[in-house]
């Protein structure tokens, strides 16, 4: 955070970038300490340009990656992972992971902080298939060596969990997270030393896993310590609420998480700045674990307040995507007789009533509960409208409707025939 540190790195970072010679004069080692040392400022364009210049490097030349040392692999990997929608560092990064996964020797060299923080690097790229690989390759050590799992730190727990949710239907993953999540469950000091991000993280990560017991023991323990700490609650940042409350929505059933859920909710209710701080994928995240509390006070009033925004705010509306819209839809529906889940159910219909693009991005299952949740306000002129815009679709799209499983059909003519005499419902 020093100034001129700052201006030092900035005017390094134009050189590197602007000279060649002396990017490919670096031995291996000044490549990983200087990819390390731009990340720390992965906003500033120079840097950001002299990173690309070096990914380069790492992308082309497979001497550079091979001479590379394990911490430099991890180092320079977590680098890279600042800059994942750039194509040159998402390509070096696939490289260095195409050693992992072909080189045991190396992932056995990473120490616990590498281990963590390569999982974390390579879970930036989800959909890439050799960094699926790389990091199942990691998790396999997770599983297999208790020893390895101890030496974490809470962070490092943390960060991991984190990581291995963006594979929540690969084994190994799962079970890597399950055997992390038995640490949390049973270990009350580590989960007292995580910071409320990594509460929330963590959190976030084990809800991928909501039917299996050691994940759901653990989401209880961290709820515990939300329902008990009003400054870990109030520490949490805007996404954080929202992260959290969508976690602990998946144990609906739960009495800790429940109270977890109250506590936070009641922050809605009572900071405005916190509602208006909550980015569109929050809001609709927020409403739709509220809406799993539907006879609970305090819930319903925080979905009121956050109904408020989005019945005062067309950029809000305006902005959710086709599956937040229904998301949000279904959520306020719990609430038909609130005037003001009226009013943003009406202000969203709207948007489905006016907008072929948005009705068309709606998935099957969107459909249906964009259907269901708008059949709450039968005697609503614009969710009459949108309900017929949207069985329009059903009408003209066999595909649509083959798609649809036994329980959608099922959802969707139950909603339809809320409206016998439009003749596009029937």
């Amino acid at each position: 955070d020093n100034l001129d540190c700052q201006s030092m790195a900035h005017s390094l970072a134009a050189l590197l970038a602007s000279d060649s010679r002396l990017r490919h004069a670096m031995e291996p080692q000044g490549v990983a300490n200087a990819l390390n040392a731009l990340s720390k400022w992965p906003d500033t364009a120079v840097c950001a340009e002299a990173a690309n210049a070096l990914a380069g490097r790492l992308a082309d030349e497979p001497g550079l990656r091979k001479a590379l040392e394990p911490q430099q692999v991890a180092n320079a990997l977590n680098a890279l992972s600042k800059w994942p929608d750039t194509a040159v560092c998402a390509e070096a990064a696939n490289a260095l992971a195409g050693r992992l996964a072909d080189e045991p020797g190396l992932r056995k060299a990473l120490e616990p902080q590498g281990v963590a923080n390569t999982l974390n690097a390579l879970s930036k790229w989800p959909d890439t298939a050799v960094c699926a690989e790389a990091a199942n390759a990691l998790a396999g050590r997770l599983v297999d060596e208790p020893g390895l799992r101890k030496a974490l730190e809470p962070q490092q727990v943390a960060n991991a969990l984190n990581a291995l949710s963006k594979w929540p239907d690969t084994a190994v993953c799962a079970e890597a997270a399950n055997a992390l999540a038995g640490r949390l469950a049973d270990e009350p000091g580590l989960r007292k030393a995580l910071e409320p991000q990594q509460v929330a993280n963590a959190l976030n990560a084990l809800s991928k896993w909501p039917d299996t017991a050691v994940c759901a023991k653990a989401v209880g323990a961290l709820a515990g310590r939300l329902a008990d700490e009003p400054g870990l609650r109030k520490a949490l940042e805007p996404q954080g609420v929202a992260n959290t409350l969508n976690a602990l929505s998946k144990w609906p059933d739960t009495a800790v998480c429940a109270k977890a859920v109250g506590a936070l909710a009641g922050r809605l209710v009572d900071e405005p700045g916190l509602r208006k701080a909550l980015e569109p994928q929050g809001v609709a995240n927020a409403l739709t674990a509220l809406s799993k509390w539907p006879d609970t006070a305090v819930c319903a009033a925080a979905v009121g307040a956050l109904a408020g925004r989005l019945a005062d705010e067309p950029g809000l509306r305006n902005t959710l995507n086709a599956q937040e819209v229904a998301t949000a839809l279904n959520a306020l529906s719990k609430w038909p007789d609130t005037a003001v889940c009226a009013e943003a159910v009406g202000a969203l219909a709207g948007r489905l009533a006016d907008e072929p693009g948005l009705r068309k991005a709606l998935d099957p299952q969107g459909v249906a509960t964009a259907l269901n949740a708008l059949s709450k306000w039968p005697d609503t002129a614009v969710c009459a409208e949108a309900v017929g815009a949207l069985a329009g679709r059903l009408a003209d799209e066999p595909g649509l409707r083959n798609t649809l499983n036994a329980q959608e059909v099922a959802t969707a003519l139950n909603a339809l025939s809320k409206w016998p005499d439009t003749a596009v419902c029937a």
